[in-house]
């Protein structure tokens, strides 16, 4: 089921190759527009949804085969991080999924956030943070402090010798 969530994530994926366009010259009619962050806001629901399987620990032996649910989340959480933009940021529910989503992959994955397959991605997480601690958005800011709160607890709890530490110190 994962590996097949994870499929459906890549194909959608494809299908965008880059991110949700909202507007400038490729920007989509109102009703697509719609649409996309519909489909996007969906996206996130079954990155979510993935997550909230893995914290009941159905993580181990799924169908005779070992299942890394963790690793499937933080890659489908790298697809939604290449499609994510402002634009889409402010979009209020879409928002929301996102930083529901930033604040639950770095509370239950913190370590997991050096495999982001490149620099840029684990940008685009520290640059969503910042966007939310800018937000005036009570919701969007209360998800910015509790995904710094839960780096900060990561770093202490590793006493500064993390891989993610050692990342962004190497960069």
């Amino acid at each position: 089921v994962f590996q097949s969530c994870l499929e459906v994530l890549q194909v959608y994926e494809k299908g965008h190759r880059g991110e949700v366009v909202l507007s400038g010259k490729d920007a989509a009619s109102a009703a697509e527009v719609e649409e996309q962050l519909q489909v996007f806001g969906s996206v996130l629901e079954l990155v979510l949804h993935m997550l909230d399987t893995d914290a009941l620990d159905f993580s181990g032996e799924l169908g005779g085969r070992k299942v890394d649910i963790g690793q499937v989340c933080v890659l489908g959480f790298a697809v939604v991080l290449r499609l994510v933009s402002r634009a889409v940021l402010e979009d209020p529910p879409v928002c929301g999924r996102f930083f529901r989503l930033l604040h639950s992959i770095i509370e239950a994955y913190p370590d997991r956030l050096v495999l982001l397959p490149s620099e840029a991605l684990l940008e685009v997480v520290l640059k969503a943070i910042m966007f939310a601690l800018e937000s005036p958005s009570v919701e969007v800011f209360k998800c910015g402090v509790r995904a710094v709160g839960a780096l900060a607890r990561y770093q202490a709890l590793s006493r500064g010798s993390s891989p993610l530490a050692q990342r962004v110190h190497d960069s």
